[in-house]
């Protein structure tokens, strides 16, 4: 009998024993293998589907389990994490997957073509289409655009094959349109199936009946008779007209169909499909489309056919369910994705990664190349200036290799104190400013910390970043719609630690400021520090900077350019919830009155211990995992435990999720080997 976890908290999930029971496989077939089903409780997990909260809303459920890998392909190249719910472990559970991609499948269902266009529109005054109204169709087709259509895009070119489902069959219009299992259509055919489209659709009546007027009800059964002749959905010639639903049902022009995407028809039923992938090898499908509660599931390329022969992942924020009595297919979707997650595995976009393969290490020869105007550090064209540059002496604790440094005596004490059992995270905070050498120097009003400050004037840009942008306010604040110069002057009033940083290539000089902000007079901060790129030289002992540590923040930031290319050259920042009165160089800063020698000091170096397994995370995670290993982090701040600076870049996808597999327990603090 397995004891399963009263209703305690997240966070005391952690203190009682994980559920484990084993899948004993009885005459298993040869390559089967046996799964250890053990579930480790999830502290205070995130949102589930909360990339696109205006289509789905994202799934609370806090009662969460990591288990162990499930699909473990030989040679995988696709990381797909993926949930269930399961109401015998009180739970969703989660868990990642290894695919090789040339084995998967992606299908959209219905990317039905109505009123884009093409000329299939919905029928006047009372037809019914699609999702019910043209305003709701707008909504899906954007869904489409910004969701699905980038989804597609990333993956075609690496699985085996791209499908979309359509209602009807083969007709000879859809035949010399699209590809098909029966063979592709040259150029000059598709150019002939446009315009006989064009023509067919152009040709229709799209009216039917008005609705009717006058009722007949009986005395006894009013409701009953109600419904029968005013239903809430009658699709029937009387109110789309004769022939619509015969009409050649054209594929969306929100997504970018390619020649080799292939079309398969309902009316040929589910084995012809299911052939189709089979004959290509295909083990696994990650299933987009319209609609949730109806065709994604029931049609032939639904999931409850799919299911029954391939391994079906549901991306669950690249669907939308009906909603016919709301303004919005938000929760909707929630419900029908949250009720198919029984038996169903749910992913979401950004959870589906394709490997890369590390590029060569960068040689930083100091030719860095030229610009003449400010660059953010989330540009493209900031990666090749950033990667050529030398970030400090190759001595610098910052690049120096702690690999085959010693333990600390009490490291298992401090890695306890700041939580054994708490995971590995991220902050997308650090944003930076790359500036030419004739940029316009300000100066700065300090208001904070002026007697540990340095003095300006600073090359202080129009587009001076601060901390979070963009991505931080794109994802997490969008909703706001705030502009740089809004968060320059904090216009929504949302405080917090405003760090800023300004780079200066050519002359080495690195700028940090704390609580900066912009307001009719100037710029102000509340502390400003200034580096030497060239130098050892560390803060005057006893100065904080813009890091509590009196540490410079630049060095340690995880950037996409780093993570590209395999692996993060150096220490990393990290924050941790409780520091003592103390610090070790490179810190020259305390920020704590607590003398307790368990809790880490400031400057205290910990390591991702040498045997830790990365190979089950993806290229980014594992590239950020190496340099824990090689350079470890330094304790720069008090804040979040376990928490990570990095670049709030567009470009660089949600790693929450994977970063929380690592605990506190895989770390160990080091100390400088004595001489």
């Amino acid at each position: 009998m397995i004891a399963l976890p009263s209703a305690a908290s997240a966070k005391s999930a952690v203190a009682w024993a994980t559920l484990l029971w084993a899948t004993i496989l009885n005459g298993a077939e040869p390559g089967s293998r046996i799964y250890d089903n053990k579930l480790t409780p999830l502290v205070d997990p995130p949102p589930l589907l909360a990339d696109y909260p205006e289509f789905i809303e994202p799934v609370r459920e806090l009662r969460r389990f990591e288990a162990p890998l499930l699909v473990a392909d030989e040679g995988a190249d696709l990381s797909v994490r993926a949930w269930r719910f399961s109401y015998n472990a009180r739970g969703i559970v989660e868990m990642p997957n290894r695919l090789r991609s040339r084995r998967t499948a992606v299908i959209m269902v219905h990317p039905w073509g109505i009123d884009d266009g093409q000329g299939w529109n919905t029928p006047e005054p009372a037809g019914v289409a699609d999702f019910c109204t043209l305003e709701k169709n707008k909504l899906a087709a954007r869904h489409t655009r910004e969701v699905i259509d980038p989804l597609l895009a990333r993956l075609r070119s690496k699985v085996a094959c791209t499908l979309v489902s359509l209602p009807g069959k083969e007709d000879p219009i859809r035949k010399k349109l699209y590809h098909s299992v029966r063979g592709q259509p040259t150029e000059a055919d598709r150019q002939q199936g446009k315009r006989e489209l064009e023509a067919k659709l152009a040709s229709f009546d799209y009216r039917g009946q008005p609705l009717v007027e006058k009722l007949t009800l009986s005395a006894d059964q009013p409701v009953r008779d109600y419904f029968r002749q005013f239903p809430g959905l009658d699709a029937t010639a009387k109110y789309n007209n004769a022939g619509f639903w015969d009409l050649p049902i054209p594929v969306t022009r929100d997504i970018t169909l390619a020649p080799d995407d292939v079309v398969i028809y309902d009316a040929e039923g589910y084995d012809v499909l299911k052939q189709f992938l089979q004959e290509r090898g295909v083990r696994h499908v990650l299933l987009t489309g319209y609609a949730t509660d109806m065709c994604f599931c029931r049609t032939t390329a639904g999931y409850e056919n799919l299911s029954r022969d391939f391994n079906v992942f549901l991306v669950g924020d690249a669907t939308l369910a009906t909603f016919p009595a709301n303004a919005t297919p938000q929760y909707a979707t929630n419900a029908h994705i949250s009720f198919a997650s029984l038996n169903q595995l749910i992913t979401q976009a950004s959870w589906i990664q394709v490997d890369q393969a590390p590029l060569s290490p960068v040689v930083h020869d100091r030719k860095v190349p030229k610009f003449d105007k400010p660059i953010l550090g989330t540009d493209p064209a900031a990666d090749a200036i950033v990667a050529a540059m030398q970030i400090f002496p190759p001595d610098n604790p910052w690049n120096t290799d702690v690999s085959q440094w010693p333990l600390h005596p009490n490291s298992a004490a401090i890695v306890a104190s700041i939580g054994n059992d708490k995971p590995l995270r991220y902050n997308t905070d650090m944003a930076f400013v790359l500036v030419p050498p004739d940029q316009k120097r300000v100066e700065v009003a300090l208001v904070g910390y002026p007697d540990e400050s340095d003095q300006g004037p600073f090359p202080i840009p129009e587009n001076l970043p601060i901390e979070g942008w963009p991505a931080w306010f794109t994802r997490d604040m969008a909703d706001k719609k705030l502009t740089l110069q809004d968060v320059q002057r904090d216009k929504a009033n949302l405080g917090g630690d405003r760090h800023a940083i300004v780079v200066d290539p050519s002359r080495g000089e690195l700028v940090e400021l704390y609580q900066a902000k912009l307001t009719d007079r100037g710029w102000q901060a509340a502390c400003a520090a200034k580096f030497d790129l060239a130098s050892n030289k560390l803060r005057p002992d006893g100065w904080t900077s813009a890091d509590a540590a009196g540490l410079p923040i630049f060095p340690a930031i995880i950037r996409h350019d780093e993570l590209k290319k395999g692996m993060v050259n150096h220490a990393m920042r990290v924050t941790v919830k409780s520091t003592r009165r103390a610090y070790v160089a490179p810190a020259t800063h305390f920020a704590s009155s607590k003398t307790d020698p368990n809790l880490p000091r400031m400057g205290e170096r910990l390591r991702l211990e040498a045997d830790y397994d990365i190979n089950r995370f993806s290229p980014e995670v594992q590239a950020i995992l190496k340099g824990l290993k090689k350079y470890g982090m330094l304790v720069a701040d008090n804040g979040l435990e376990w928490s990570l600076s990095c670049s709030p870049d567009e470009r660089i996808p949600v790693l929450h999720e994977e970063l929380r597999r690592v605990k506190g327990s895989e770390f160990e603090v080091v100390e400088m080997p004595s001489k």
